[in-house]
């Protein structure tokens, strides 16, 4: 690893969904992935918050390969997962009051009514209260995504996925991916790979060994657990996996 990578997949694959992939996450910067279909960018996702077995390659932790409860008791506790579709994302005709009520308790808040009307007010929002989450405006949604996930104990790192599949919203996430890299987050952008090659040219391509890419840990095999693969299609429990 490089002195300030926190992170390093080395050769990490999961069986039929994400081709072997190497990477070092460096900490309080900003890493783009792009590339690979759905599946393969959700399972990176899950991978990246301790949330998937991962059935080939190494995953280490500040140059220390991590065992399997390790690496769950790290990732999970540090890592916020953002809008990750059929993972994380919640229902789009639900509430949008409900759903922040959810993250606020989820992030050890008490989520009152009163909170949450807070919230939409700092934004001259209230309307918005009762509105499902489908006709809530993407930067609203995401920005107070991002700003309750962020007050998790532990979390340093916001894994943010596919903000440019929104239409009305492909031009402005850059600046919030700044403003929460410039707050001192490490911030993990999965992008369809057109749209991650325009931010930067120093993209993460799934299934690839990328560039600048260096390990000094020594080689072994290393899993995370989940329920089984079949969780990134079908997971129905945000709680347990966001």
């Amino acid at each position: 690893m490089h002195n300030n990578a926190v992170l390093e997949f080395n050769e990490v694959s999961v069986s039929g969904i994400l081709a072997p992939t190497s990477f070092e996450v460096h900490s309080g910067e900003v890493h783009v992935i792009g590339g690979g279909d759905h599946e393969a960018k959700v399972a990176i996702a899950l991978l990246l918050a301790g949330r998937m077995r991962t059935y080939h390659g190494l995953v280490a932790f500040r140059n220390q390969t991590l065992t399997t409860n390790q690496t769950k008791k790290i990732l999970q506790n540090t890592t916020a997962l953002i809008d990750v579709d059929e993972v994380s994302a919640p229902d789009p005709e639900a509430k949008f009051s409900n759903f922040l009520k959810e993250e606020l308790e989820f992030s050890g808040q008490k989520p009152l009514n009163s909170t949450v009307h807070q919230l939409l007010q700092k934004y001259s929002q209230g309307h918005y209260l009762d509105t499902m989450i489908a006709e809530i405006p993407k930067d609203l949604y995401l920005r107070l995504y991002l700003e309750i996930a962020s007050t998790r104990a532990k979390v340093d790192t916001l894994v943010l996925f596919e903000p440019d599949r929104y239409d009305d919203y492909a031009e402005a996430w850059p600046g919030l991916v700044e403003e929460y890299h410039d707050k001192g987050f490490t911030v993990i952008v999965i992008l369809r790979l057109q749209s991650a090659l325009a931010y930067t040219n120093r993209v993460i391509r799934l299934g690839q060994a990328n560039p600048n890419f260096g390990s000094n840990v020594e080689s072994d095999n290393t899993s995370i657990e989940t329920d089984s693969a079949a969780s990134i299609s079908n997971s129905s429990d945000r709680d347990e996996l966001a």
